[in-house]
């Protein structure tokens, strides 16, 4: 069960990518641009999320400052980034 997971997790972004084809090839690129304002707006959401609300909390709660907090945390959330996609 195990292998077959790993198969489709394998290929599911094939499977995304002819997805997106079929509806821009339908719709034309006038779906595009909607499409980038959604994503900017949940990328620039999260920015505020984790640099301002979160720090806000970690220095509310803790005491800590937040500069040295991401100094500390920032080799080993790169290494999770990085190899999440490998």
């Amino acid at each position: 069960m195990m292998d077959m997971t790993m198969m489709v997790m394998k290929v599911a972004p094939i499977g995304v990518f002819c997805l997106i084809a079929k509806t821009f090839a339908a719709i034309g690129f006038d779906g595009f641009a909607p499409m980038i304002k959604y994503m900017l707006g949940v990328l620039i959401a999260l920015g505020v999320q984790c640099f301002i609300v979160y720090m806000l909390m970690l220095k509310g709660f803790t005491g800590m400052s937040p500069v040295k907090f991401i100094k500390k945390v920032f080799t080993s959330y790169g290494f999770c980034f990085f190899n999440s996609y490998i």
